[in-house]
């Protein structure tokens, strides 16, 4: 009833009969009478498909560990911004959570999951 009467006002205001008006004058006039601008309805935001990883085997997945480590990771907290769980069901974010390690890693200085891999030490010449 609100928008009929809104629709009214601005039809009467531009001397326009609603069988005379054509599809935009009627979408026009909806967004004036609600408020709306043409900038906040055309405005579509491409959204970022986020990418999640379900359960300790997800992790282990996406971490490439064994469940052990990947069950002491969750424990240790460090994830927890990017796990949400329910009961038994865990959801985790897979970009945020790879971002989190990344950190803590340049934080201590080392590389503590994943790969490492290290250099061979330089022999002592004895010859």
């Amino acid at each position: 009833m609100l928008a009929e009467t809104t629709i009214k006002i601005i039809f009467m205001q531009k001397h326009t009969l609603l069988i005379n008006a054509t599809v935009e004058d009627l979408v026009e006039a909806l967004q004036e009478g609600l408020g709306l601008g043409r900038d906040t309805v055309q405005d579509n935001a491409p959204q970022v498909k986020k990418h999640y990883v379900y359960g300790i085997a997800g992790l282990m997945q996406l971490l490439g560990c064994s469940r052990a480590t990947a069950c002491r990771i969750k424990a240790s907290g460090v994830l927890d911004p990017a796990i949400s769980q329910q009961g038994k069901i865990i959801v985790i974010d897979a970009d945020l959570a790879l971002d989190l390690l990344n950190v803590q890693q340049k934080r201590k200085g080392k590389l503590r999951y994943g790969n490492n891999k290290k250099s061979p030490k330089p022999s002592s010449g004895a010859a």
